[in-house]
């Protein structure tokens, strides 16, 4: 499995780089960056689902699971994890919001 996981990484870390070894795109330095700001924006999208996915979670084990003390803490832990990373998220493109609009980037 750990093999299995290296590859798939290494798959991952190239795969934007397949379509210039292919000569199918323009290998210029502004078209790399531009792949890789389009592989950020779905990375991006695809972590803040995962959070709120998270959070969604925790509120149906706190709401489902509440005759056990146990698993409505788990919940709320879930829960809290949840926000946690969607308001580290939101500041933090939030402040490149602002750092984009302050150099005109």
């Amino acid at each position: 499995m750990k093999k299995f996981k290296k590859i798939f990484i290494a798959f991952l870390a190239f795969f934007p780089f397949f379509p210039a070894l292919a000569l199918a795109q323009v290998t210029d330095f502004s078209s790399l960056v531009g792949v890789a700001v389009n592989v950020l924006r779905a990375l991006v999208s695809v972590m803040f689902a995962a959070a709120v996915i998270t959070f969604l979670a925790g509120v149906a084990m706190f709401i489902f699971k509440s005759d056990s003390e146990v698993e409505r803490t788990k919940g709320k832990q879930i829960m809290v994890w949840g926000v946690v990373a969607l308001f580290v998220m939101v500041s933090m493109w939030g402040l490149v919001n602002v750092i984009k609009l302050t150099f005109g980037i």
